[in-house]
């Protein structure tokens, strides 16, 4: 992961350096691969790299700046992203086995989501609306499920997964809120609101089929869970 956000990072420096154009580049090895790129601005970066077996890659860029960088290894693993309407937001995902799908929307300036699959049908949807978000999900196993959505200022979003089943929700709207939903086994929900400014949120599971809810409405509230068995 540090490899590809290092990759992340690069491209979009060399972006800025570049001419008023923007730079798409894709490399694909093996069978039935698609990748579709649309831009619409200046300065925008868009890298793909697809190796295995109908993988498709769908980007969409408008404005300034924006850079998204997709890789995928493996069958049919889909992924998705929209940068609209917004400087600087960057995009990264990594998928790595079978029927992986990941859907990254951006909307503002300087928002940064990432997703990282190793499996088979797990899924990812981040949505982020405002300035400064940022979105992070890992996922190692099968049928896992992160939703983040963001709305707002400077908001953070960790999700990991390592298990099969395992389902984490994520809403944000503010500033500054943080939330960590680390699920490790199988079944686990984990549902996270925040409305506010500085919220805090750390929800830990392992074992099997754990529930947490975790609701935040204010200034500095703070909510730790750890369930196991």
């Amino acid at each position: 992961m540090k490899k590809v956000i290092f990759c992340a990072g690069a491209l979009l420096c060399g972006a800025t350096m570049m001419a008023q154009s923007n730079f798409g580049l894709s490399t694909q090895v093996g069978t039935e691969n698609e990748v579709t790129v649309s831009q619409t601005g200046t300065l925008n970066a868009s890298l793909v790299g697809q190796d295995g077996v109908k993988n498709e890659t769908t980007v969409t860029q408008v404005g300034f700046a924006s850079a998204a960088l997709v890789t995928q290894d493996g069958r049919r693993n889909s992924a998705d992203v929209n940068q609209a309407m917004g400087p600087l937001n960057l995009a990264i995902v990594d998928q790595d086995g079978r029927t992986n799908e990941a859907d990254v929307d951006q909307i503002g300036v300087l928002n940064v989501a990432s997703v990282s699959q190793d499996g088979r049908r797990n899924s990812s949807t981040q949505f982020q609306l405002g300035a400064g978000n940022l979105a992070v999900d890992s996922q190692t196993g099968r049928r896992n499920d992160a939703d983040t959505y963001q709305l707002g200022f400077l908001n953070q979003s960790y999700v990991t997964q390592d298990g099969r089943r395992n389902s984490a929700l994520a809403v944000q709207t503010g500033i500054g809120n943080m939330s960590n939903v680390n699920q490790s086994g199988m079944d686990h929900r984990a549902l996270t609101v925040q409305t506010g400014t500085g919220n805090m949120s750390d929800i830990n599971q392992s074992g099997d089929a754990h529930l947490a809810v975790s609701l935040q409405a204010g200034s500095g509230n703070m909510a730790t869970y750890t369930q196991s068995n």
